[in-house]
């Protein structure tokens, strides 16, 4: 606006349908009393002042995919793939080493690269949020299949390395906590947004991974779930305490990520040696007395029908009948100590809530 302008004031009282706001606006023009006053300034975001700002390399993607989906963009699957290679990009950033270089315990360097993640883990939440929202093609989350079986040679070895430097696997500590917490709140996430035919494919369909050292080879989705050793080391639960405290994503709650973590299981057991590796629960010892909202529900045959696509179980009796088997081969008291909650919770769930399943509707 013209400087000369600025201290102009417009009033049309021509208009009689509009005659007595405005000259309510003369009113308070005049006496200084404004209709709509300008906010305080409230907080800041607490990234504005690091000192080290966080600049994501997937920064404003995932508005262009929303923009493309509104739109019906011929381009959208394309803008995908830009996100889910950004990211990739990302996480090599993310390579740490304890090669005596510096006196930093390694343990504070994985802890401290996790908690440096956070904001990609959200802004891939975004994206998944984002997809599952709207009614995209099927097709659009085969990307995601090829992109979370790219992620698994971060877990396994070091992307950076040079041939001199001898490695040890727990280098890849912090790789191996971020697949396990993306592809948590990927499950969860298809579960919020009842996607349960989608759960299946990513959770049935092998992942293939190959590299000059290891060969080549199909892999179950508990490729996502490896042991964090200077993280699980340190007490029984505390990966699930550091998924507790980092439970702070608008979409998700605590429940959901522990909701998803027991069917990744409960998938995993009642099918063990068949369909995936047992998929270690790490979070059920947080669980609450009422269970979760997927079995509560399933209770009425049209829930139950989800529960069976989930678990890829015929009915009620063929959900039983695959515990009953897998426990002869590994009991409850091989996975759990007899004191952990874990334990509790499973034994209950077994005993009182799966003949409530599929009882009424």
């Amino acid at each position: 606006m013209p400087i000369y302008l600025k201290s102009r004031i417009y009033l049309d009282f021509f208009q009689e349908d509009t005659l007595h706001d405005e000259y309510e606006k003369l009113l308070r023009n005049i006496f200084n009393r404004p209709l709509l006053k300008k906010p305080r300034l409230g907080t800041s975001p607490s990234y504005l002042w690091e000192s080290e700002p966080t600049h994501l390399k997937t920064s404003y993607k995932v508005e262009k995919i929303r923009d493309s989906i509104l739109k019906g963009s011929k381009y959208t699957k394309g803008h995908i793939r830009d996100f889910l290679d950004a990211f990739h990009m990302a996480l090599q950033d993310y390579q740490i080493d304890d090669s005596g270089q510096d006196k930093i315990p390694f343990n504070d360097k994985v802890v401290d690269s996790i908690k440096k993640f956070l904001p990609y883990r959200d802004d891939f939440m975004n994206f998944i949020f984002l997809i599952s929202q709207y009614d995209v093609p099927e097709s659009f989350f085969e990307e995601l299949h090829e992109f979370l079986q790219n992620l698994i040679r971060f877990e396994i070895r070091p992307v950076k390395l040079v041939k001199s430097v001898v490695w040890s696997e727990y280098w890849l500590d912090n790789y191996r906590f971020i697949l396990y917490e993306l592809f948590l709140y990927f499950i969860s996430a298809l579960i919020k947004f009842k996607k349960f035919e989608l759960i299946d494919h990513f959770l049935t369909e092998p992942y293939f991974y190959k590299d000059n050292y290891h060969g080549s080879s199909w892999l179950p989705y508990s490729i996502f779930n490896l042991t964090v050793t200077t993280i699980d080391g340190a007490t029984v639960d505390a990966i699930a305490s550091l998924i507790k405290d980092r439970a702070n994503y608008k979409g998700l709650s605590l429940d959901d990520l522990i909701q998803a973590d027991f069917v990744l299981f409960l998938r995993s057991y009642i099918h063990y040696g068949v369909y995936s590796d047992l998929w270690h629960s790490r979070c059920i010892g947080y669980a609450n007395e009422y269970g979760f909202e997927i079995f509560n529900k399933g209770r009425s045959k049209k829930y139950f029908n989800d529960i069976k696509i989930l678990l890829r179980i015929k009915n009620r009796d063929d959900l039983k009948q695959k515990l009953v088997e897998v426990q002869e081969h590994i009991p409850i008291s091989q996975l759990f100590r007899p004191v952990d909650h874990r334990s509790f919770f499973l034994k209950n769930f077994i005993e009182t809530r799966i003949d409530k399943l599929d009882t009424y509707g």
